[in-house]
């Protein structure tokens, strides 16, 4: 494609989202190449991603909710449920404001 930049500024424009532009910015910036395929992985494992984190703060938010222990089979089983590490559930908690005390 030659025209990327005007495209992803066409998308962000008319989808109301920068995210088109904000991930070519980076690309550009860190030197990386701009074409299409890679982009639209990058942004598609973003979405993926922040799905990802919406499921794990919805998840332990009705463990609390409903008064139930966070206990480290809980977590394991989050963790395993979403693809990522336990680690990665305890931080994004952590950053949600998500006590597992």
């Amino acid at each position: 494609m030659e025209h990327v930049r005007a495209v992803l500024e066409l998308l962000s424009a008319v989808m109301q989202d920068t995210r088109f532009i904000d991930v070519y910015n980076e690309r550009v910036a860190e030197g990386r190449p701009t074409n299409m395929d890679p982009w639209l992985d990058e942004i598609e494992n973003r979405g993926i991603e922040k799905g990802r984190i919406k499921t794990v703060i919805n998840t332990l938010t009705r463990y609390i909710r409903r008064q139930l222990p966070i206990s480290a089979d809980v977590l394991a089983d989050v963790a395993e449920d979403n693809e990522m590490t336990v680690e990665k559930v305890r931080t994004i908690a952590k950053d949600n404001g998500i006590s597992l005390s």
